[in-house]
This record gives structure tokens, sequence and C-alpha cells, in this order.
């Protein structure tokens, strides 16, 4: 093999290497996708921390396999962390290995959150490239009423807590991916009214749920008015009245 030959093959095993490493902390290959992930705030209440240590955090872009992005680490979820994923998106998946802690406050009322969150996994049916933010919850997904936070209140909720499973179905019922067009890390008002870029797999989950809507306000979740609904069904309908 000449030397010029040589040269050759050994740069063609070197770029095979490279496409073959699984992406660890950010380094893309290809168009980049830069992803984010952070929590949506509640009604009336100021979030001051908000982060969860995951087993792993992955993303997969189309036609490739799954990068590691967080593996057995903690995800600032205000701080507007980035990473890089070679090509459109097409996958991401979040392996809780600790509860989302929350913590924050509604004037001299504090909250802390430990909330059990089960895998959440989401496929995005527009293969975007650019910058995307996947937003736990939505705004108002919870609030400084349905959490009782009165004055001088200190409200701690864990898994050992009533409340605590509605406030994780909405947390996770209400998360969506949305393109963040401006790279800021948050999603504004006008990307959150284009919509989510992922699939909307739980139609009839959403069903499930708006039968379920009285559950939700007991349990602190952002379901309140569908609660009131049912309520006033039951106590004043005429049918009742002239049974």
């Amino acid at each position: 093999m000449s030397p010029r030959s040589a040269a050759s093959f050994a740069l063609l095993l070197s770029a095979v290497g490279c496409r073959s490493e699984p992406l660890r902390g950010g380094t893309a290959v290809g168009n980049p996708s830069i992803f984010s992930a952070r929590v949506a705030p509640p009604e009336a209440v100021t979030v001051d921390a908000a982060r969860i240590a995951v087993a792993t955090l992955t993303a997969t872009p189309c036609g490739g396999q799954a990068q590691t992005l967080v593996e057995a680490g903690p995800v600032d979820l205000l701080a507007a962390q980035t990473w890089s994923v070679g090509g459109a998106l097409c996958a991401i998946d979040l392996q809780p290995a600790a509860p989302l802690e929350l913590s924050g406050g509604s004037g001299d009322a504090r909250v802390q959150l430990a909330l059990t969150l089960p895998r959440v996994q989401r496929g995005l049916s527009a293969a975007p490239t650019g910058a995307l933010v996947f937003e736990l919850g939505a705004p108002g997904w919870t609030s400084a009423a349905a959490l009782g936070l009165s004055a001088g209140a200190v409200v701690q909720i864990d898994a050992a807590d009533p409340r605590h499973d509605g406030l994780v179905d909405a947390l996770i019922r209400l998360s969506a991916v949305y393109e963040d067009r401006d790279e800021d890390g948050e999603v504004d008002d006008d990307e959150r009214e284009a919509g989510g870029v992922d699939d909307d797999d739980d139609d009839d989950d959403d069903d499930d749920d708006d039968d379920d809507g009285d559950d939700g306000a007991d349990d602190g979740g952002a379901d309140g008015t569908d609660g009131a609904d049912d309520t006033g069904d039951d106590d004043t309908g005429s049918d009742d009245t002239g049974d």
C-alpha cells in the first residue's frame, strides 16, 4: 500500500470510529438539534429550585441510535441546561432515578414537592432540527390554592401524601416538546401557541382523565374546573331534583 493510500485508509477508519461512538455530554454529529428540559411554573407560585436525578436521559436522532445525554446524574429544570444531538430528533427518553424535587413559595408560604415520576418517553412527529425544549407540565399545572398555600403555611408533599398522584398525573399529562425558536431554553407564548412537536398518543387517556376531573382537583392537579362541572351536574341537575 502506498503512503498516500495508507493515509487515506487511516482517515477513513478515524471517521468511522467517530460516528460509532455514543454521544455523551453534548458533542454533535451532523446538523445538531439543541435540547433542553424545564418544568412549567405553577399558578401563583414562584419556583426557587427544581431538579431531578435521572438514571438516563437519552435522545434518538431519526434513523440513528439513542444518544446518552445524562447518565446517573442531576438535571436542573430551571437552569436551561442544553445538550447537542446529531441530526433531527425523533425521540426522547427520561428515566428518573429519584423524585423530582421542587421548592418555591407564594407570599410568606412555602412549598416543597418530591414527586415520583414514571419513565417519560416522547416521539417527535415533526422530526425537527434546531432548538427544542421538553417542558414538564404546563403553566398552571397546579396552583398556590390547590397546594393549600395560605399565609405562613409550610406545605410538604411526597409519595405518601394523597395529593401526590394527582400532581404527577397533571405534570406528565400536560408535558410537551416545543420548538425553541429564540434558543433561550424557555417556552415563550408564541412558541406555546404554535403547539408541541411530540406525537399525541394520549387522546384516549385524556378522555379517561376528563371523567376523573374531580379527582385531579382533590389531588392538587390542574383539573379543578372539570371537577367543579362534575359536582354541579351531580348536585343540581333537574333530573335529580325531580326524583
